[in-house]
């Protein structure tokens, strides 16, 4: 016998009675993440299952991990047409059309996954979260309450929950909405102006992380505020993210570098050519890409 060891790539001549044991081989794949792996495992193992709706669930999965939105798609639509009574993969379609910002149909790919499965708070809270960007409060509160009926330890729907009440001007179900989140994860990054005992901190005293490069702030920082979500970031880390992506990276807002609020410590620097407020250690602005002097 060889010493070699055997290879976790299945055969072509793999039996219908060895896939379980081959999934849960991908699943193991996947969550030590080797996305990589897990489609290049599964697109094999589909040559002999391609009825099996599990196996184009999970690539699809692998797919959407490695940012590769589209293909996740197409799996999870070919998931659907073997067992169109697959919440899961109704739920994942969702998210990923949530990530392509296409939150109409997010909607509708967790409605479906609802009337297959009521009882998931994970899907009212995603449910809400398409809403509320679609720009539907009511629904959007509608939505995580329910979540909150199934789940009341869920801290993102009650931090959801509270900001959606503040956007409507009711601020007192916002603060306590919000104190509920605090109460269940004390660690949760909230706005500074949400933690009522540390209204007058700095990032820095509180600790607070960039939302870009996700380390601690220094005191001496200067630093860049979201004005949707009042999370911060290292200022020039932010208007780098807003001059590459467009939005705000924790809440995906639209952001433009002018509106972008500003905390400078010390001299405020602005650019000679368009006037956009800069970090002291700007060399190019970007805002304009002209050369800071």
């Amino acid at each position: 016998m060889s010493g070699k060891k055997r290879s976790k790539t299945p055969s072509s001549k793999i039996r219908k009675t060895d896939i379980d044991g081959a999934y849960k081989i991908a699943l193991e794949l996947y969550n030590s993440r080797n996305y990589l792996k897990v489609i290049e495992y599964l697109t094999e193992l589909l040559k002999t299952s391609p009825k099996n709706a599990e196996l184009w669930n999970l690539i699809g999965v692998a797919h959407g991990s490695l940012g590769n939105s589209q293909k996740a798609v197409e799996c999870y639509e070919h998931a659907l047409q073997i067992d169109p009574q697959y919440a899961k993969t109704w739920y994942n379609l969702g998210i990923v059309y949530g990530n392509m910002g296409n939150f109409q149909k997010a909607i509708e790919c967790c409605e479906q996954a609802l009337k297959i499965n009521p009882q998931d708070a994970l899907v009212w809270y995603n449910l809400g979260v398409a809403n509320q960007k679609e720009g539907n409060s009511e629904k959007a509160i509608e939505c995580y309450e329910h979540a909150l009926h199934i789940n009341p330890q869920h801290a993102k729907a009650w931090y959801n929950l509270g900001t959606t009440y503040g956007n409507i001007g009711n601020h007192q179900k916002e603060k306590e909405c919000h104190e509920k989140a605090l109460k269940i994860s004390p660690t949760m990054p909230m706005p500074a102006h949400k933690k009522p005992t540390i209204l007058m901190q700095t990032p820095a005293d509180m600790g607070e992380k960039c939302i870009v490069c996700l380390l601690s702030m220094e005191e001496d920082a200067d630093i860049g505020k979201c004005p949707y979500c009042d999370h911060f970031a290292h200022l020039d880390h932010l208007l780098e993210w807003i001059k590459t992506h467009g939005f705000c990276p924790f809440c995906k807002e639209k952001l433009t570098s002018n509106s972008v609020i500003i905390h400078i410590s010390g001299t405020s620097i602005h650019c000679q050519n368009c006037g956009a407020t800069l970090s002291k250690t700007a060399k190019i602005c970007p805002n304009c890409s002209s050369e800071v002097c």
